[in-house]
């Protein structure tokens, strides 16, 4: 069972990466410099949490009758060590309240591949790179009409959104184009 974090309140960066070469300009082949700053800043405890929270209730979920009665055993993150013999567990019982998700959340999180925000839409001068109609500040005949305009995650797969961006972006471009004769 996969867990996501849908609204996280700590934020990554994307930077073109400074030129290899002194003089030379950077490439379109220089890869872009990508930190996601997974539970970082001031939101990250909250994240990591909601995280740790939502693994140990998934566990909840397939550790109860019927899912349980199908599941043969966790595989993922790996089971707890058996408690020693002499304990008053019963060792077929793992108590899932006691385990602590937090380290295992921590080192396995990656990305669901629905980056948004890279390029947002917003007003000029304040941290945003694209206005109201799909331009990049600063940068003349550039637009980007994909997912990376959304300031915001959504809730829901980006393929429509996207679509519908793409789709409002050729009508600004015609706009534009008819407009200038």
């Amino acid at each position: 069972m996969l867990q996501m974090l849908q609204y996280p309140l700590s934020t990554g960066s994307i930077h073109i990466p400074p030129s290899q070469n002194s003089g030379q300009r950077t490439r379109t082949e220089d890869k872009p410099i990508i930190d996601p700053k997974y539970y970082a800043g001031p939101g990250g405890a909250i994240d990591l949490e909601m995280m740790a929270s939502a693994q140990k209730f998934a566990h909840k979920i397939v550790s109860t009758k019927p899912l349980a009665d199908i599941i043969i055993g966790r595989v993922w993150p790996p089971p707890p060590p058996p408690p020693p013999p002499s304990s008053s567990q019963d060792s077929n019982n793992t108590d899932v309240e006691e385990e602590d998700f937090t380290e295992w959340v921590k080192d396995n999180t990656t990305t669901d591949w629905h980056p948004v925000g890279t390029c947002a839409m917003g007003p000029a001068g304040k941290g945003y790179v694209v206005d109201e109609r799909l331009r990049v500040y600063g940068v003349k005949g550039l637009r980007v009409c994909d997912a990376s305009i959304m300031p915001l995650q959504i809730s829901a797969h980006l393929q429509a959104t996207v679509y519908a961006i793409g789709e409002k972006g050729a009508q600004l471009i015609l706009e534009d184009w008819e407009a200038r004769v």
